[in-house]
Protein backbone atom coordinates (compact mmCIF):
# COMPACT_ATOMS: atom_id res chain seq x y z
CA UNK A 1 0.00 0.00 0.00
CA UNK A 2 1.60 3.33 -0.97
CA UNK A 3 1.48 6.25 1.42
CA UNK A 4 -0.24 9.24 0.82
CA UNK A 5 1.75 12.29 0.37
CA UNK A 6 -0.39 14.93 1.87
CA UNK A 7 0.37 18.32 1.91
CA UNK A 8 -0.17 20.20 5.66
CA UNK A 9 -3.19 22.01 4.64
CA UNK A 10 -4.83 18.91 3.22
CA UNK A 11 -3.82 16.75 6.62
CA UNK A 12 -5.17 19.67 8.89
CA UNK A 13 -8.44 19.66 6.68
CA UNK A 14 -8.87 15.94 7.23
CA UNK A 15 -7.82 16.01 11.34
CA UNK A 16 -10.77 19.06 11.38
CA UNK A 17 -13.27 16.96 9.25
CA UNK A 18 -13.19 13.73 11.06
CA UNK A 19 -13.00 16.25 14.16
CA UNK A 20 -15.97 17.63 13.31
CA UNK A 21 -17.63 14.27 12.68
CA UNK A 22 -16.65 12.67 16.05
CA UNK A 23 -18.16 15.39 17.61
CA UNK A 24 -21.76 14.84 15.75
CA UNK A 25 -21.48 11.38 16.38
CA UNK A 26 -21.28 12.46 20.34
CA UNK A 27 -24.03 14.95 19.73
CA UNK A 28 -26.35 12.25 18.50
CA UNK A 29 -25.23 9.92 21.43
CA UNK A 30 -25.61 12.45 24.03
CA UNK A 31 -29.26 13.21 22.84
CA UNK A 32 -30.10 9.07 22.82
CA UNK A 33 -28.73 8.40 26.12
CA UNK A 34 -30.53 11.67 27.49
CA UNK A 35 -33.98 9.93 25.97
CA UNK A 36 -32.58 6.75 27.41
CA UNK A 37 -31.89 7.73 30.63
CA UNK A 38 -35.10 9.97 31.53
CA UNK A 39 -37.37 6.83 31.14
CA UNK A 40 -36.10 5.34 34.58
CA UNK A 41 -34.09 8.26 36.21
CA UNK A 42 -36.71 11.58 37.47
CA UNK A 43 -33.67 13.58 39.02
CA UNK A 44 -32.18 16.37 37.02
CA UNK A 45 -29.02 16.56 38.64
CA UNK A 46 -29.04 12.13 38.68
CA UNK A 47 -29.87 12.46 35.37
CA UNK A 48 -26.58 14.12 34.69
CA UNK A 49 -24.02 12.55 36.40
CA UNK A 50 -25.73 9.46 35.12
CA UNK A 51 -25.14 10.94 31.84
CA UNK A 52 -21.43 11.44 32.15
CA UNK A 53 -20.91 8.16 33.29
CA UNK A 54 -22.70 6.43 30.22
CA UNK A 55 -21.00 8.69 27.72
CA UNK A 56 -18.00 7.75 29.75
CA UNK A 57 -18.41 4.32 29.21
CA UNK A 58 -19.67 4.55 25.87
CA UNK A 59 -16.83 6.02 24.46
CA UNK A 60 -14.40 3.63 26.12
CA UNK A 61 -16.00 0.82 24.63
CA UNK A 62 -16.34 2.71 21.19
CA UNK A 63 -20.17 2.54 20.97
CA UNK A 64 -21.48 5.61 18.98
CA UNK A 65 -25.15 4.39 18.82
CA UNK A 66 -27.40 3.13 21.34
CA UNK A 67 -28.81 0.35 18.97
CA UNK A 68 -25.00 -0.37 18.95
CA UNK A 69 -25.34 -1.83 22.87
CA UNK A 70 -28.10 -3.57 22.51
CA UNK A 71 -26.36 -5.84 19.29
CA UNK A 72 -23.20 -6.53 21.45
CA UNK A 73 -25.20 -7.81 23.73
CA UNK A 74 -24.12 -5.23 26.28
CA UNK A 75 -27.10 -3.93 27.58
CA UNK A 76 -26.42 -5.59 31.36
CA UNK A 77 -22.63 -4.57 30.98
CA UNK A 78 -23.94 -0.98 30.50
CA UNK A 79 -26.56 -0.66 33.26
CA UNK A 80 -24.28 -2.51 35.64
CA UNK A 81 -21.82 0.50 34.93
CA UNK A 82 -23.61 3.24 35.65
CA UNK A 83 -24.69 1.58 39.02
CA UNK A 84 -28.16 1.29 38.93
CA UNK A 85 -30.31 -0.68 40.66
CA UNK A 86 -33.72 -2.09 41.63
CA UNK A 87 -36.50 -0.83 39.42
CA UNK A 88 -34.43 1.78 37.46
CA UNK A 89 -32.07 -1.07 36.57
CA UNK A 90 -34.55 -2.84 35.09
CA UNK A 91 -36.44 -0.07 33.38
CA UNK A 92 -33.28 0.81 31.47
CA UNK A 93 -32.05 -2.06 30.06
CA UNK A 94 -35.75 -3.22 29.28
CA UNK A 95 -36.08 0.58 27.36
CA UNK A 96 -32.49 -0.67 26.20
CA UNK A 97 -33.43 -3.78 24.97
CA UNK A 98 -36.47 -1.96 22.67
CA UNK A 99 -34.24 0.53 21.88
CA UNK A 100 -35.19 1.97 18.19
CA UNK A 101 -33.45 4.33 16.19
CA UNK A 102 -36.78 6.13 16.50
CA UNK A 103 -37.40 6.43 20.08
Amino acid sequence: VAALDLDQATKLLLIDTLNASQGEHDAKMKEQLRKLLAVSIKDPESQEATLRAAMAWCQQKGFSQLHAIKAAEEVTAFVMALGLQGSQARELAAKLSTWQESS
